[in-house]
């Protein structure tokens, strides 16, 4: 069987072959839809697919380390959530990004340059950034003992106010058999 590709997939696949540079440089280009394409149909069922995925919660939230790492904090529901997202935050990474360029000649001289201008950046940034490491880290682990600590004393809640409602519960039975000996002929 032939594959056939559609004018936009064919216009798609000729823009990614183009130079970066020179696509850079370009204007932004408009383009129609052929004839017989019937757009806001395609745009309706679109819709209409999205709506009945998100209520299959297809569409739902990423809760994994990546989530975590992006800071994407909308969707931290509970303590240890939270206390995760802060962990993650509190390490700071002191190597940066890679440094690269998409330029084919002048590219080795701008990275380079950039080399030579982060280590002595470096220099001077590194020791902040370390004690602002530990200082996140130092807030974190604070943090993790108190809701140890809130734990703890909501269990010593819950316990002590058992008691005081089967202490209650005593005295309320207590009262009522004085008060039916009392009602006795």
């Amino acid at each position: 069987m032939a594959e056939t590709t559609s004018p936009h997939e064919h216009e798609k696949h000729q823009t990614q072959r183009e130079d970066t540079s020179a696509a850079a440089e370009e204007p932004i280009r408009v383009v129609s839809a052929p004839e017989g394409f019937d757009v806001e149909r395609i745009m309706a069922e679109v819709r209409q697919l999205v709506a009945q995925r998100k209520q299959e919660r297809i569409y739902e939230e990423p809760k994994s380390a990546e989530a975590r790492c992006a800071f994407g904090a909308e969707w931290v529901t509970s303590v240890g959530e939270q206390l995760d997202l802060l962990r993650a935050a509190a390490r700071l990474e002191l190597q940066g990004d890679p440094i690269r360029s998409h330029r084919p000649f002048s590219g080795r001289f701008i990275v380079a340059w950039k080399k030579f201008v982060r280590f002595w950046v470096r220099k001077y940034t590194d020791a902040i950034f370390l004690r602002q490491s530990f200082f996140n880290s130092q807030v974190v682990a604070a943090v993790e003992k108190l809701e140890q600590r809130i734990d703890a004393l909501e269990d010593e809640v819950a316990l002590l106010r058992a008691q005081l409602n089967e202490v209650t519960r005593e005295e309320l039975h207590k009262e009522k058999g004085a008060e039916e000996k009392k009602n006795r002929p």
